[in-house]
């Protein structure tokens, strides 16, 4: 029914209060409205520390580009890869290197040092001498100078070939551990990982009358504290839930913080994809194992060698397990019968949906995958012409495992053939986040055309770059530079 009721407002004229009404929902449902629009803003707007930094309004022009391809190829990047063994004896006199360089990316370091056991040497166990020590220090430091890097592990096993009960006393251990820690630190760039080691046959922790939980977890406690921020990779789970003191189930609950030393330790499976519980690395359920371990590998490398044919190691259940696990590196020469698998299998659809690799070896594959391997997807630069200009590049990581040692960003500018016109150093670091953001500057050159590299490199040192990372994009990297194509500049535009 309509209402009769007059109200005197707004410019003193009589208002129906219908029309009042009207006015006031209408004012109401402009407020909700405007609440609204507000709060999608504020859950849209970007909370990266990157994205904050970044001021749209202030750069005149944008220029967007997708146009990267991935890569099949194998490339090189550091921490990552197959491995040959190099088996190195270091006595109180020497330091040998008793293999040749090898063909593959990763040098895993097989020290022998039983000659500083009594076992060994028929008369006392002896702390090691500066021949030693400064034979691996000026080793290690060739490694660096090559970009290569190695996983190494110490042994009291004569030509590490299978000697059982030659350790010294767990004492002498201690020291020795203590004399190889601070050059082991000064090398951290160039190991990946400390493999735990000094107990049993090839440092493999078993097969020892001193092979107990007790023992390898003072084994794990003397590296860690005498390293910094070197992995420490044990060679069984159980052994790592002992060093925490803490059963199976309390693992799996247990959130390991980063300000515990026990954050660094690992595993390293000599056994991979060998059995139901590859061959005694699992001890109590492999599922739920490999579950526990996948989550510490976030944060730390994995790898080691298959020991037997068996069905985990057919690509259809080996290579998810890969991604699992997050492995890092691999021996390409043990076991030679499942390499030989991997070399006469085809990746296909049973195995994962990379359809680019589809018709390539299994063990290519492999290969490509270990660690990680970041693929750029896009890129967005914002600029004003010859000033300031901020990059953002999108970044897919499709590798097994993950980046694990930060880098440092440089801008590197070319000519045309690459050779560097000018460089910016140091922008920042990069860990491994799916979104890279640079700001620097364009450079003053108005008819010129010029290209604009990214560099991530982890060691800089006398005016060299070590350790740098490769996008695995085709037609990017320059290995002469150690830089990434993104964009070249041409009379102050931005283009690919």
């Amino acid at each position: 029914m309509p209402c009769n009721c007059l109200l005197k407002d707004f410019d003193n004229k009589n208002i129906p209060c219908y029309k009042k009404r009207i006015f006031i929902f209408s004012i109401i449902i402009l407020i909700i409205l405007i609440i609204t629009v507000t709060i999608l803003i504020i859950k849209l707007k970007p909370n990266s520390k990157s994205d904050i930094n970044i001021n749209p309004s202030k750069k005149s022009d944008n220029f967007t580009s997708e146009s990267f391809i991935e890569s099949i190829k194998p490339i090189f990047n550091p921490d990552q890869g197959f491995f040959r063994s190099v088996y190195i004896t270091m006595t109180p006199d020497s330091f040998v290197n008793k293999t040749n360089k090898p063909i593959d990316d990763v040098y895993h370091l097989r020290c022998d040092i039983s000659q500083f056991s009594k076992v060994a040497n028929k008369d006392k166990d002896k702390e090691l001498t500066d021949i030693a020590l400064n034979g691996l220090d000026e080793y290690l430091n060739k490694l660096k100078i090559e970009s290569k890097n190695a996983v190494i592990r110490f042994a009291y096993d004569p030509g590490f070939n299978g000697n059982e009960n030659n350790e010294t006393s767990l004492e002498m251990m201690e020291k020795h551990i203590k004399q190889l820690s601070p050059i082991l630190d000064k090398h951290y760039h160039t190991l990946i990982a400390i493999e735990a080691g000094m107990i049993g046959p090839w440092g493999e922790m078993h097969s020892s009358d001193i092979a107990t939980d007790e023992n390898k977890a003072k084994v794990f406690q003397w590296w860690l504290e005498n390293t910094h921020n070197i992995p420490i990779l044990g060679r069984y789970p159980k052994s790592l839930f002992y060093y925490f003191n803490k059963t199976f189930d309390d693992m799996e609950k247990y959130d390991i913080n980063p300000t515990n030393k026990g954050y660094l330790l690992g595993i390293f499976n000599d056994c991979f994809l060998s059995g139901e519980r590859d061959v005694g690395t699992y001890r109590y359920n492999r599922t739920r194992e490999i579950e526990w371990l996948s989550k510490q590998n976030e944060h730390l490398p994995f790898g080691g060698e298959t020991c037997e044919v068996y069905r985990f190691n057919d690509l259809d259940y080996a290579i998810p397990e890969m991604f699992k696990l997050k492995i890092s590196y691999l021996n390409s020469g043990y076991k030679k019968e499942v390499i030989a698998k991997w070399n006469n299998t085809i990746y296909n659809s049973s195995m994962g949906k990379d359809l680019i690799f589809y018709g390539v070896s299994g063990y290519n594959y492999i290969k490509t995958h270990l660690g990680y391997r970041l693929v750029i997807i896009s890129i967005n630069v914002l600029y004003n012409k010859g000033a300031d200009f901020d990059l953002i590049i999108n970044i897919k990581n499709v590798g097994f495992g993950n980046l694990l040692k930060e880098k440092y960003i440089d801008i590197i500018y070319t000519d045309t053939n690459n050779d560097i016109i000018s460089k910016k150093e140091n922008l920042g670091k990069y860990k491994g986040e799916e979104r890279l953001v640079i700001s620097s500057k364009l450079l003053d050159i108005e008819n010129e055309e010029y290209k604009v590299f990214v560099k991530l490199c982890g060691l800089k040192e006398n005016n060299n770059d070590y350790y740098c990372v490769q996008f695995a994009n085709e037609k990017l990297y320059d290995a002469n530079i150690k830089a990434n194509y993104i964009f070249k500049v041409f009379k102050g535009e931005v283009q690919i």
